[in-house]
C-alpha cells in the first residue's frame, strides 16, 4: 500500500505539471501513453505483435499527429480506413486471424486511443488548463472517496464478480465527491464554466455527477476485461500501480464525458 501511494502521487504530480505544459509535449506524451496502453490490452488479447496490432500502433501515432496539428475533420475518415484495413488483413490472411481478433484491435484503438485523447482535447479548449485539471481531480477524487467510503460502509458489493472490493458504499462517496467538486469548481472559478443552458450551478452539478458515474465505469470495464482474459495487472508500468492502462482506465471514460458536456452545457 505505501508503494502504491508513493507511486500515485509521484504521478499526480507528473500528471499535473504535464497537462499544466499543455502543447507539443502533453501531445507527445499522450502519443507515449495511448501506445503504452493499446500495447498492453492487445497484449492481454495476445494480438500484440499482430499485423492487425501494428496497424492500430500506426494509426494510433497518424490519430495524434492530426489531433495536434488541428485536422478534425480527418479524424473520422482515419477511423473508417483503419476499419477497412483491419478486415482486409483479416480477408485475405484467413483463416490465420478471427472475427474476433478483429473487433478486439478495433475495440483496443478506440478504447484506449480515441477515448483518452479526450484529455489532449479538453486541454486545447478555452480555459482548457481549468477543465483538465478539473478532470484529473474529480477523477481522482472520485476514486479515493470511493475507496475509503467502501472501507468504512462498504458492505454490499457493486459488481462482485468484476472487482470484489468495490461496494454501492464506495460507488456512492466517489459519486457525491464528483458532484461536489463540479458544485465548488463553478463557484470557484464562475468565469470558466458559464453555461448557455441551464444555470451553472445546476451544470458544475450535472458535469459531477456524470464524469463521477463514466470514471467508475472505466475502472471496472478493464477490471471485467483482465479477468476475462485471467490477468492480474496489464503490465508493469508503474511501481504498485500496474500498466499504463490500469492508471488511465478511469480517464478514458471521464475525459470524453467532460468534453461533452463542456461543448452541450458550457
Amino acid at each position: 500500500m505505501k508503494v502504491r501511494v508513493v507511486s500515485g502521487i509521484i504521478m499526480m504530480i507528473l500528471a499535473s505539471l504535464l497537462y499544466y505544459i499543455g502543447g507539443p509535449i502533453l501531445a507527445f506524451f499522450s502519443l507515449l501513453i495511448s501506445l503504452k496502453g493499446l500495447q498492453e490490452l492487445l497484449r492481454v488479447y495476445d494480438l500484440e505483435k499482430s499485423m492487425p496490432g501494428v496497424l492500430a500502433y500506426i494509426t494510433t501515432f497518424v490519430y495524434y499527429v492530426l489531433l495536434y496539428f488541428g485536422q478534425m475533420q480527418m479524424l473520422l475518415p482515419l477511423v473508417i480506413l483503419f476499419m477497412l484495413i483491419i478486415l482486409m488483413i483479416y480477408v485475405f490472411s484467413f483463416p490465420r486471424f478471427h472475427d474476433t481478433d478483429v473487433m478486439r484491435v478495433f475495440f483496443s484503438f478506440f478504447y484506449i486511443c480515441v477515448l483518452f485523447s479526450y484529455i489532449y482535447q479538453i486541454r486545447i479548449l478555452e480555459n482548457g488548463v481549468i477543465w483538465v485539471y478539473l478532470t484529473l481531480v474529480s477523477s481522482w477524487g472520485n476514486d479515493t472517496c470511493a475507496y475509503f467510503t467502501g472501507i468504512i460502509l462498504g458492505k454490499h458489493k457493486l459488481a462482485p464478480k468484476v472487482s470484489p472490493n468495490k461496494s454501492i458504499a464506495g460507488f456512492a462517496g466517489g459519486l457525491a465527491a464528483s458532484l461536489g467538486t463540479g458544485i465548488v469548481a463553478v463557484i470557484l472559478i464562475p468565469e470558466a464554466f458559464t453555461s448557455t443552458v441551464m444555470s451553472s450551478i445546476l451544470a458544475g452539478g450535472l458535469l459531477g455527477l456524470a464524469a463521477g458515474a463514466a470514471a467508475p465505469m472505466g475502472d471496472l470495464s478493464e477490471s471485467a476485461i483482465k479477468r476475462s482474459a485471467g490477468v492480474k495487472d496489464s503490465g508493469s508500468l508503474i511501481l504498485g500501480r500496474g500498466g499504463a492502462l490500469d492508471s488511465i482506465d478511469s480517464l478514458a471514460l471521464a475525459a470524453p464525458v467532460y468534453y461533452l458536456i463542456y461543448q452541450v452545457l458550457f
